[in-house]
């Protein structure tokens, strides 16, 4: 294997885009690059705002509701 015989600073790369360092690390063609992975996870981050805008109105109707029972409780008696 070419692999084994690199030298300090070396790097082999194959057809397909798979690379090989001297120093052992390894990277597959297939593998996400890091903007490829940033890319996604802000593609999932915008992807949860619809879902973060429908749970704050659920927050908000819910406080309006307990705000309401609260005040529709008869007032704590006095206790000796």
């Amino acid at each position: 294997m070419l692999r084994k015989q690199l030298g300090v600073g070396q790097r082999l790369v194959s057809i397909e885009g798979d690379l090989w360092r001297w120093d052992g690390y390894t990277v597959t063609a297939d593998a996400p690059t890091a903007a490829a992975r940033r890319l996604a996870a802000r593609n999932r981050l915008a992807g949860t705002r619809p879902e973060v805008v429908t749970a704050r109105e659920a927050v908000t109707k819910a406080k309006a509701e307990n705000d309401k029972a609260q005040a529709e409780l008869p007032p704590p008696k006095p206790q000796n």
